[in-house]
């Protein structure tokens, strides 16, 4: 006595395109966090107080392989972003990250799903 099972699969191939969105999605993420990282530079630089325009130009957005690095090379960053006992925290570091998550997010999801 034998048994035999057939096995189909049905909607191999729509799961083989679905797959291959998300494997070309993953790979163009760098461009994605790289665009955001730019526009979180100018937000930046629009929030960063100015008194003798140091932190504003040293503000910058540098691509990387896989993403990019936004930072200030002021040495003194710190103390506008958090404040000081003598002065008031001007925050535009942390604001612009935060206005930006949502869209880095969308951004990544839409290179995914398209």
């Amino acid at each position: 006595m034998s048994i035999e099972t057939h096995v189909t699969l049905v909607g191999i191939h729509k799961l083989r395109k679905k797959l291959d969105m998300i494997i070309d999605g993953v790979r163009n993420a760098p461009t994605v966090i790289q665009n955001v990282g730019k526009i979180m530079e100018i937000e930046m630089k629009v929030m960063a107080p100015i008194d003798t325009g140091r932190l504003h130009d040293e503000i910058e957005a540098t691509d990387l392989p896989n993403g990019v690095r936004v930072e200030s090379g002021a040495p003194y960053s710190g103390y506008p972003e958090y404040g000081t006992r003598f002065q008031a925290p001007q925050p535009f570091f942390n604001p612009a990250i935060q206005n930006n998550k949502h869209r880095l997010l969308q951004g990544i999801i839409k290179r995914i799903t398209d």
